[in-house]
């Protein structure tokens, strides 16, 4: 009986984020007002979503030597916004992000970046603003 109290207390986290929900490839980056678009994904630069949070990071063996990050993150069918970017370091308490360069190879340019989502798939997701359309896949 003590037992069923126990795991009647619990409450499990379930996530809303559906098809977002997991590991996405960073694998090119269109820049809108000039037509050119930049390959890579051979930078391994990787998006993952889980809950409320989006880790940015390089997935590289050579990884420690670039900083990885945690965000917020709100969506809806149609938009993504990332917002309170912090550098993923328990050592130094994780400190906000200040400096938006750092952030900029992972096609974010602002401490509230809003993207329109282009396309949502289970293998695909393509992101938009003013300024950029960023090609993902899983």
């Amino acid at each position: 009986m003590m037992m069923l109290a126990v795991l009647s207390s619990c409450e499990l986290e379930k996530s809303e984020n559906g098809k977002l929900d997991g590991f996405w490839l960073l694998t090119s980056v269109d820049t809108l007002s000039t037509g050119n678009s930049a390959n890579v994904a051979e930078e391994e630069l990787t998006w993952s979503f889980q809950g409320k949070l989006l880790q940015l990071r390089k997935a590289t063996l050579l990884y420690y030597k670039f900083p990885d990050f945690i965000c917020e993150f709100e969506s809806t069918p149609t938009s993504l916004t990332v917002t309170k970017p912090i550098y993923n370091d328990r050592d130094e308490n994780d400190p906000a992000v200040e400096d938006i360069e750092v952030l900029k190879p992972f096609g974010i340019n602002s401490l509230e970046e809003h993207f329109t989502i282009v396309t949502l798939t289970r293998s695909r997701l393509v992101l938009k603003n003013e300024q950029l359309q960023l090609n993902l896949r899983k």
